[in-house]
């Protein structure tokens, strides 16, 4: 016969009957920074100096409202430069949506490429390359001693490299490698602020590095094509980088009062904290505005190797046949892939 066995802790085990027991909110663990702030400006400034024997005078009902509106006058500033940042890092951090198309939507290969700007700024893209199918038929090993000049894409602010997917098949069609890569911001550095192309100078060139580093690819034919705030970065990456040896340009960035409109929304109400917006943006991250001003890099734009769509030609047109055709010619003609001029 099994004895029975006692449970020693003598307690009833849940049935579990018992209501469940609700998490409450600690309204007042929450609520208590901001008593500390509504305290902090209602208070009168003197009391504890008055308790202690400090004699304060006291003054007509006139002075004390005076200097009771000066107190809190003082916290003016601080709550004008939290908006200020407020208002900055919400414009330089735009909301972007994923999208499932790749340059295989449009027929070609890739591979999904990932690098390192100068800052550390991880930057995805897309590695479209020249050799294919048809070319390796047409002109068998030959193909693979060859080098090709490349082209990066780079994607306007807000964007993604999937923008410039129509560009994708024509250039390559036309010999060239093709480089589409995702501006800080977006892809795999989503949050990191955008500068409207001062910072992203870095990844342009990081993406240049990247290109000089694949065997096929001729260093000495390099082209950058960008739209509006990638536009800049390629202008200013020009600059600096002389392995760009072309390019396209449309609606670059055209001055810092452009940025700052972008910064602060456009109501007569928000115009007097547009300079405060502009410091903000400055001093956050540490670039100078004024760089923008198209008129200071007057003669890249006036070079032979640069192509640049004016503002009024809109956004959309850089996608029109004509447009494609338009960008394609002009980067044949100044890097002369060698895949055109074989079938020439």
């Amino acid at each position: 016969m099994q004895r029975p066995i006692m449970n020693p802790s003598f307690v009833e085990e849940d049935d579990g009957s018992s209501p469940p027991v609700r998490w409450k909110i600690p309204w007042h663990v929450l609520l208590k920074p901001f008593k500390v702030v509504l305290a902090v400006m209602l208070a009168d400034p003197f009391a504890r100096l008055r308790n202690k024997g400090l004699k304060i005078d006291e003054g007509t009902p006139v002075s004390r409202a005076i200097r009771a509106l000066l107190y809190r006058l003082a916290f003016v500033p601080v709550i004008m430069a939290l908006f200020a940042i407020a208002l900055v890092y919400a414009s330089t951090h735009p909301q972007t949506y994923p999208s499932q198309m790749d340059p295989m939507t449009v027929g070609t290969y890739y591979d999904p490429v990932s690098y390192n700007s100068e800052e550390g700024v991880r930057i995805d893209g897309w590695l479209v390359p020249a050799i294919d199918a048809r070319l390796v038929l047409q002109q068998k090993d030959k193909v693979l001693r060859k080098t090709h000049p490349a082209v990066v894409l780079v994607h306007d602010f807000g964007g993604r490299s999937q923008d410039l997917l129509p560009l994708v098949r024509p250039l390559h069609d036309a010999g060239f490698v093709v480089l589409a890569i995702n501006l800080r911001g977006c892809g795999t550095s989503s949050d990191t602020g955008e500068t409207f192309g001062l910072d992203e100078t870095a990844d342009v060139k990081a993406a240049v590095d990247l290109l000089c580093k694949r065997a096929f690819v001729d260093h000495d034919k390099i082209a950058v094509c960008g739209i509006g705030t990638g536009a800049t970065a390629a202008l200013l990456a020009s600059e600096i980088d002389p392995r760009i040896k072309a390019l396209v340009l449309s609606q670059p960035v055209l001055d810092s009062e452009t940025v700052v409109h972008h910064l602060v929304p456009q109501h007569a109400w928000f115009s007097f904290i547009e300079p405060l917006c502009k410091w903000s943006f400055e001093i956050g991250y540490q670039v100078d505005v004024d760089d923008l001003d198209l008129t200071r890099h007057h003669d890249v734009l006036n070079a032979p190797n640069t192509l640049v769509f004016a503002h009024e030609d809109g956004y959309a047109t850089l996608a029109r046949r004509t447009r494609l055709q338009q960008v394609r010619d002009f980067l044949v003609a100044k890097l002369k892939p060698t895949a055109v001029a074989s079938s020439n």
